[in-house]
């Protein structure tokens, strides 16, 4: 039998520091190391976090010409979209459950519905849409939408991301807009497997999109660990005819999406990373990375200025007040947003290098939390997560 021998402790010292001073210089130096690491690790996550949720950053108010809001939007204005003769198309009454994330209780009253905008006369207010044939109204909670316009009938179909209050998967409603009626008139309910946590929605036809997942899980702890764990469950999906098509993967919390007038390019936001990616969109719908523009600043939601082909990106400059402003409306959270302009007359080219200027900077009094901002000739309409809409003539 195998014996175990220890070293003698004759002036009966305590055996813990004896078993101590024999342990080989190499496994402690080992242990430091590791520790050392370890505590490098640690430090790396919170100094990203820090950058990322912009901690360090202050914004001060910055606009060209007059600002105001716009009635009678005041439960948010997540998302718009605009077709080519200037109208433009919100989403209101977000629910914000399904990710977990901590809500002002007033959320709950606040009613899913599609408002109208026109620029063609912007002293007017927004019009709230009659929905028809729409399935379980009360639970409509719309977040991103898109437009696809028929350039030969002038039919627009509105495609738009609904979060069904506790439902296991979210959907997209697609409407035919009546121009004559103001009526929009339920088409279809797009539900696929691989729906988890839609943020936002790109037409590339009257009922073929790309589509945002955001994360992974919903209703879930889980998601929790995903978000502070920074773990890339998201991905990129096109679908056509009700079949759904990864075409990116390992994805973390991606958010706007948007494609170039001429359907060559897809544009994506990368809120975390502080990234706008630009993709060349194959014949088959996949998506090849042409460039990853750094923007120092949090990009939510990206739309095109049809007249210039120029980006229009809504950010977060302030990322952490987002939540902060969510979970309490008394809070406010600062607004920006740019205009990225290429340098480049070669379409080939054209994101390679890119401008950028910023169109508008508000610390939180005039808008809180800028989601999404369109430009139409020289006006801008800025929507927000929950806040109200702000309407600016840029001419001055």
């Amino acid at each position: 039998m195998k014996k175990n021998f220890r070293v003698k402790n004759p002036a009966g010292i305590p055996q813990h520091l004896v078993d101590e001073d024999n342990k080989s210089p190499g496994s402690t130096m080992c242990l430091k190391a590791m520790m050392f690491v370890g505590v490098l690790i640690i430090a790396q996550y919170v100094i990203s976090q820090i950058i990322m949720r912009g901690y360090h950053r202050t914004v001060f108010p910055h606009y060209t010409g007059r600002c105001r809001n716009v009635s009678p939007l005041k439960t948010g204005s997540e998302d718009i979209a605009i077709t080519s003769d200037g109208l433009a198309f919100i989403t209101s009454g977000i629910k914000l459950f399904h990710k977990l994330v901590p809500a002002d209780s007033r959320i709950m009253n606040f009613e899913g519905r599609i408002y109208l905008f026109d620029f063609n006369h912007p002293e007017k207010p927004a019009k709230k849409l009659r929905m028809v044939k729409l399935p379980q109204m009360k639970d409509f909670a719309p977040q991103g939408i898109s437009i696809w316009e028929d350039k030969d009938g002038g039919h627009i179909s509105v495609l738009v991301v609904n979060h069904r209050l506790w439902q296991a998967r979210d959907t997209v409603e697609i409407f035919s807009f009546d121009r004559n009626t103001l009526v929009l008139h339920h088409k279809k309910t797009v539900i696929n497997e691989f729906f988890r946590s839609l943020n936002d929605i790109a037409a590339t036809g009257p009922s073929s999109f790309y589509v945002t997942n955001d994360g992974h899980y919903t209703f879930s702890p889980l998601r929790l660990l995903e978000r502070f764990g920074m773990f890339p469950w998201g991905d990129v999906l096109h679908v056509n005819n009700d079949n759904a098509l990864k075409v990116l993967n390992k994805m973390y919390e991606v958010s706007g999406i948007a494609l170039s007038s001429d359907g060559r390019y897809v544009f994506l936001a990368s809120p975390y990373g502080q990234d706008l990616h630009v993709y060349s969109r194959g014949e088959d719908d996949k998506l090849t990375i042409f460039q990853k523009i750094n923007l120092g600043t949090a990009p939510d939601d990206i739309t095109i200025d049809s007249s210039t082909g120029d980006l229009i990106v809504s950010c977060f400059p302030v990322w952490h007040q987002v939540f902060k402003s969510v979970s309490n409306f008394g809070e406010r959270g600062a607004a920006q947003v740019l205009r990225l302009t290429s340098k480049s007359l070669d379409p080939d080219k054209r994101y390679i290098a890119t401008r950028t200027i910023e169109l508008f900077a508000d610390d939180g009094e005039l808008i809180s939390q800028s989601s999404t901002a369109v430009v139409y000739g020289d006006a801008l309409l800025i929507g927000s997560v929950t806040d109200r809409t702000v309407y600016c003539d840029l001419k001055g």
